[in-house]
């Protein structure tokens, strides 16, 4: 049973201790736990209550398979300890705990990212546990690449270091990882003894999500062996204990189970019962919004890191600006000093020569005299070594400034090429979506060759249907980062016309095409060399959008392309279509802004749009306003 010991209080602490002790096997009541652990750590302003209770929260979310918040929870309790607690030991663990959510995500950059970040503070602390963790994390990043060997390598040298230290819940996954691996690699009976081991120690802690993961590989075992009867009962167990804990990573792996079975038994109907399953389910986990906000969350936490560094130079300038002002200031109220000093000596000299003119005294006063002078030239003296004081803190001061100048120039850049990493990561996760949509496309054109049934031909139809609207989708996104990424930055000899009869062919394939009268005019004095690229993609879009919002009565859509008086590109794309209220304008470049639920686009159309015109330094204009039409105006420079 885990104890916490937050520093927080007792009801904090039982919190923190009831959430860990079942997150494994009740994820969702163990959020709960941590959502009031939190609350009350808020409050009581504890630090520490607030980092365990943002990792409880992660760790119940990603039980559970909601990985886009799981990684927030994450990135929150990271900073926790980066800002207040500094415990190298807790950094590493939330760092493996952020590369597992990657490798559920199959992104192997971000997982050896933060792997690399948790083995260097897992060192640092000189902590067995986490630096155990770490390997066996590495061991799965190997795995999920599919070099079996380095990944039983790592996997060997976590479980030779939970045995030294008898860390049985770590053992737990070792010998199941370990069994893993070694089905990988075909030696099933091996594999077999490692899965026992495995669930001997699970009987201790009852980690049912373990228990699900354990039994399914168990059961692939037995599959390889050709033994069907006994991997479907190990199957069904695993779906079992998954179902109770609620873990959609672990039902998604028991449904994929069941489609390998059903395919080997050639049993059709269940393999597209528990395929349908597993597509619907893996959809609802891994989605390309959840993607991006993820990456998205990560440049923010990047980003206010080095904000925290940027604030700490700058209250350092601060304060050496304030103590250098009260140096300033001492020595100028010395400087006012010497003055008046010098005032009354002076004073007193006229007065002894007044004295010894009267007196008589003319030796005495004309000691008096010397006396002054020399106490004068020691005050001037010391005035000047104060000034060569000033000047070197004035030197100091220019020095930091540059300093401060170059350390921002150096943040700037790193924060440009953490959105370039984001653009390139848009740009390849794109590229890789497409390869199951493609797929995807392939089994249901074959399946509505193959198969007579008319409510699944019905239903393969619409699983085409949606598989191109995706399709779609990600091919704009794609075109956004290739802009940004520069793909198509060469300049040629743009063929307008060529570019409006490949559209028109294009868009024949629409339901309300037909319907709409097409027209275009090309008026220019000199050929542009602006990337077809770009002007395919602006027309396209366009139209399209036009396409989607046609009258319904006598629709046409008009194509001008000319010049401005200032000889600038100009397109201009016509339409007698619904048009746009004037309060809705502002906002239709904007990502996945849609004027109306009856859209039948995704809303990315104008927002690519208004990226290329701005990769070009051109404008667009919108003249429109409800059912009276729109006039899309674009304007490029044409060098």
């Amino acid at each position: 049973m885990f104890h916490a010991k937050t520093g927080c209080g007792t009801k904090v602490d039982e919190l923190i201790s009831a959430c860990k002790n079942i997150q494994n096997n009740a994820p969702l009541t163990a959020f709960g736990y941590a959502e009031q652990a939190l609350n009350v750590a808020q409050v009581l302003d504890c630090k520490e209550g607030m980092y365990h209770a943002f990792l409880c929260l992660g760790n119940s979310l990603a039980n559970l398979g909601d990985y886009e918040p799981a990684y927030k929870y994450y990135l929150q309790a990271l900073t926790m300890q980066e800002k207040f607690l500094h415990n190298k030991r807790e950094m590493a663990m939330v760092n493996n705990s952020i590369a597992t959510i990657f490798s559920y995500q199959q992104n192997p950059q971000k997982i050896i990212f933060y792997l690399d970040r948790a083995l260097l503070l897992s060192i640092e602390a000189n902590d067995s546990v986490a630096l155990a963790t770490t390997y066996n994390q590495m061991g799965r990043t190997y795995t999920l690449q599919k070099d079996w060997e380095s990944g039983l390598d790592y996997h060997q040298k976590s479980l030779s270091i939970r045995l030294a230290i008898a860390d049985s819940a770590g053992l737990l996954v070792s010998y199941n990882n370990v069994g893993f691996t070694l089905s990988k690699l075909k030696r099933y009976v091996e594999a077999l003894v490692y899965y026992e081991k495995s669930l001997q120690i699970n009987d201790i802690y009852a980690n049912k999500e373990m228990r699900a993961g354990t039994l399914d590989n168990i059961g692939d075992v037995y599959l390889r062996l050709g033994k069907h009867k006994e991997a479907l009962q190990y199957y069904e167990k695993s779906l079992g204990f998954a179902r109770q804990v609620g873990s959609k990573k672990r039902i998604l792996e028991c449904y994929e189970s069941f489609v390998e079975l059903w395919s080997v038994q050639k049993n059709y109907q269940k393999l597209t019962f528990y395929q349908q399953k597993y597509i619907d389910l893996k959809d609802s986990i891994f989605t390309s919004t959840q993607t991006e906000q993820m990456a998205h969350m990560e440049a923010i936490y990047n980003f206010e890191q080095q904000r925290r560094e940027n604030e700490v130079l700058k209250n350092e300038k601060k304060i050496q600006e304030k103590e250098i002002n009260a140096q300033k200031a001492t020595l100028e109220r010395q400087y006012i000093a010497i003055i008046a000093v010098t005032i009354c000596f002076m004073f007193m000299g006229i007065l002894a020569y007044v004295l010894h003119l009267y007196n008589r005294n003319k030796n005495i006063v004309n000691g008096q005299l010397k006396k002054l002078n020399e106490e004068i030239l020691e005050q001037r003296e010391a005035m000047m070594v104060q000034t060569a004081e000033l000047n070197e803190a004035n030197e100091e001061i220019s020095q930091l400034n540059e300093g401060l100048e170059k350390t921002v120039q150096e943040r700037t850049a790193i924060l440009e090429a953490t959105y370039r990493e984001l653009d390139t990561f848009l740009y390849r996760t794109s590229h890789d979506f497409r390869r199951p949509l493609t797929a995807l496309l392939g089994i249901s054109q074959l399946a509505q060759i193959t198969v007579d049934d008319v409510d699944s031909l019905d239903l393969f139809d619409k699983v085409e249907q949606t598989s191109l609207e995706m399709d779609k989708m990600i091919r704009k996104l794609q075109t956004v980062s290739e802009v940004h990424l520069n793909l198509y930055e060469q300049k040629e000899k743009a063929d307008f016309e060529k570019i409006i009869k490949k559209l028109q062919a294009k868009f024949k394939n629409l339901l309300d095409y037909n319907k709409i009268s097409f027209q275009y005019q090309i008026n220019l004095t000199k050929p542009s060399t602006i990337s077809e690229f770009f002007i395919e993609n602006i027309l396209d879009n366009l139209i399209e959008n036009s396409i989607f919002f046609y009258s319904r009565q006598n629709p046409f859509v008009r194509i001008e392309i000319g010049e401005n008086e200032a000889k600038e590109l100009q397109i201009k794309v016509i339409d007698n279509g619904q048009g746009i209220a004037k309060e809705l304008q502002p906002l239709i470049f904007d990502m996945y802004f849609r004027a109306n639920e009856g859209s039948k686009g995704n809303g990315l159309g104008l927002y690519v749009v208004k990226n290329i015109i701005d990769k070009l330094k051109g404008s667009i204009e919108v003249e429109s306003s409800f059912g009276n039409g729109a006039i899309f105006i674009v304007t490029l420079p044409k060098e």
